[in-house]
This record gives C-alpha cells, sequence and structure tokens, in this order.
C-alpha cells in the first residue's frame, strides 16, 4: 500500500432500500482510518467516471441510524441515495463512520450532549457544541481527501454537493479539483429549525425557495 493510502476492503455489491421505497443495488467498498474511524463508498456499479457528484457525509447515528428528524443529517443522506439509484445524477457517496466521525467530529458522548442542548435548551446546533466548550465543526477531512485521490479524483474536476461553503476549502487544498453544489435536505416542520441554525451559525447556503419555506413556517431570518 502506497503512503498515506487507505486499507480497502471490497468492493461488493449490496440492496439497499431507497426513500421511496424501492431497492437498488450498488457497489460498496470500504475505507479503514486511523483510531477506528471507516469510511464506505457507494455507487452504482458501471456508473460513468465523468461528471461525477460525491456527497460526502459524516455519521449521526441519532437520525441515521435510529430514524431522529430532528436534525437534516438522515434526509441528506436519503436524498443523496434516491439520486444515486434513481439517476438523477451521477452520484456518489462517501459515508465517514466510528468515533472520530460522528457528530462533526465530537465523538457518540458529546454529540449526544450536544443534541440534548439543542432540544432541551432550544439551542442552534452551534451554540449547542459551543455550550460544551465543542468546536463547531473541527473536520479536516484529511482521509476522505485520501480515499478521493485514491479514486482518481485529483486528475479531474468533480461536483461536491453540499451548502457548506467551508467543505470545498481543504478539498482543494489537498489537490482535488472540487466545485460545489447546493445540496438541501427535505425541509420538514421538525427540522426546520436545525436547517435554520446551519444557515446562520454556521454560514451555510441554502436556495431562496428553502429560505421562503423558513418564512412560511414562521422562522425569522
Amino acid at each position: 500500500m502506497a503512503p498515506n493510502q487507505l486499507s480497502v476492503q471490497g468492493p461488493v455489491t449490496n440492496t439497499y432500500v431507497l426513500p421511496d421505497g424501492t431497492t437498488e443495488a450498488f457497489q460498496t467498498t470500504l475505507f479503514s482510518g486511523d483510531n477506528g474511524s471507516a469510511h464506505l463508498v457507494l455507487n452504482k456499479e458501471g456508473a460513468s467516471k465523468d461528471d461525477v457528484h460525491v456527497r460526502m457525509a459524516s455519521e449521526c447515528t441519532l437520525a441515521q441510524g435510529v430514524g431522529s428528524v430532528v436534525c437534516d443529517c438522515g434526509s441528506q443522506l436519503r436524498k443523496a441515495m434516491h439520486h444515486m439509484g434513481k439517476g438523477e445524477r451521477n452520484t456518489m457517496v462517501l459515508y465517514s463512520f466510528g468515533r472520530e466521525c460522528e457528530g462533526r467530529g465530537a465523538g457518540p458522548a458529546n454529540h449526544f450532549r450536544a443534541y440534548v442542548n439543542h432540544v432541551n435548551r432550544r439551542l442552534s446546533s452551534s451554540e449547542a457544541y459551543r455550550s460544551l466548550g465543542l468546536e463547531v465543526d473541527p473536520r479536516n477531512y484529511k482521509e476522505p481527501i485520501a480515499i478521493l485521490k485514491q479514486l482518481g479524483f485529483d486528475k479531474k474536476v468533480f461536483v461536491v454537493l453540499s451548502n457548506n461553503n467551508k467543505k470545498v476549502h481543504p478539498l482543494l487544498k489537498g489537490g482535488l479539483l472540487a466545485v460545489r453544489r447546493g445540496f438541501e435536505a427535505w425541509l420538514t416542520d421538525v427540522n426546520a429549525a436545525q436547517i435554520q441554525s446551519r444557515m446562520e451559525g454556521m454560514a451555510h447556503d441554502f436556495s431562496p425557495e428553502t429560505k421562503a419555506a423558513l418564512i412560511a413556517k414562521g422562522i425569522r431570518l
């Protein structure tokens, strides 16, 4: 294995349930990182390697694992899987999980504590992290960058699906040819406050349509 490369297992073709209840087979590859972190890369078998849209997601057990709808993490992941399965975009999902990845790098216990403060004290996501003395988002994407390089994304332009302006900067600094394109969760009455906090506390970009929908729900921007 070359220096700075992660060990790889797979790929294996696995079948997943999409948000509309249909199933789709995706090629799944595991990249093992440091300190127990791991990363799954999912894509349609035989998909074109050109004009690729990459959705980078970090583990959020409450939303993605057991189905909480308070935050939009689960909705974002399901929407990316939908795009990948239905061919609306040539989409690839890079899903990072493990102790070092949960909750934007906070770890499972701190992430849950921040979640409690977000819900019970009605703090924004950013305020909930800061109330515990945590950085809002300390991720440096070192391992995802290494994975994307192993997959050849340092040799071609690709699209990162994200509303987070800060996500693309470390990718460019790491030698990747990334361009950001907005990617929004399905807005609901329950996750609206979380989306507002991403917009105001973390400077995420959202479409005029989403902003109008938040205002219609009585949320001040």
